[in-house]
């Protein structure tokens, strides 16, 4: 039996699909690939299918697809769905603004196995979110490799003084921010004051040591970091 709540939310999708040029019956391909099992054979059948669909309910003496919970789509179903791809239009295509996109601004659609509750680097900070966090924010350094290293992101640049209170960045004076404005000193000292100032999130790693007005601009591309205590951690 269908779960009527699936079937809804799998039209839905379908309508989403077609408002981007894809067919219905490239759409029910599409989720024939990807899934598997009797279920969703019901569940294609539910959303309904062109006369010119191909067989997805695994029924006669056809190989078994992955709609009917037998093997994997053959070579020859896989040149053969490339070769459609290039004469249908896809969600990439559309989204990426693409072949008939028009050069408009399109949707970037991403799934995860569990919820993001938000991307404020400020308030958040499970797994979920600091992951998803480093595809939309820059840190000033980060470490990158196995074993792992330092590297320079926004900062090209930093040193310390000798007892480590004192910690000074130096910013790439190419960064922007995603509308275009130029990183400066001034939003790196925004962004320690609110991060100390709201104590959520990763805050607990800066607050024995960094202070809400710990942070000064000393020209547009240098910025320094006074500690209450010494920290090796501050970079």
């Amino acid at each position: 039996m269908v779960d009527e709540r699936q079937v809804s939310l799998t039209k839905a999708l379908m309508a989403h699909f077609e408002s981007l040029g894809v067919s219905r019956r490239h759409f029910l391909k599409l989720l024939a690939t990807a899934g598997a099992g009797a279920s969703l054979s019901a569940l294609i059948v539910a959303c309904g299918g062109d006369d010119d669909d191909d067989d997805t309910s695994g029924g006669g003496d056809e190989e078994p697809t992955a709609a009917s919970g037998g093997a994997e789509p053959t070579a020859t179903s896989a040149e053969e769905e490339e070769e459609e791809s290039e004469d249908e239009p896809t969600a990439t295509t559309e989204a990426s603004g693409g072949a008939g996109g028009g050069g408009e601004t399109g949707v970037l659609v991403a799934a995860s196995g569990q919820d993001i509750s938000n991307l404020d680097p400020h308030t958040g900070h499970d797994y979920s979110i600091a992951s998803t966090q480093k595809s939309v924010y820059d840190t000033l350094l980060r470490y990158q490799g196995n074993p792992p290293e330092l590297e320079h992101v926004l900062a090209t640049d930093y040193e310390a003084n000798e007892d480590a209170t004192e910690w000074t960045f130096t910013l790439d004076d190419r960064a922007v921010f995603h509308d275009g404005t130029p990183v400066t000193a001034d939003d790196i000292v925004y962004n320690v004051g609110r991060l100390i100032r709201k104590n959520k999130g990763p805050a607990w790693m800066f607050t024995n040591f960094l202070e809400e007005d710990g942070a000064e601009a000393i020209d547009e591309h240098t910025v320094k970091l006074t500690l209450t205590s010494p920290s090796r951690r501050c970079h």
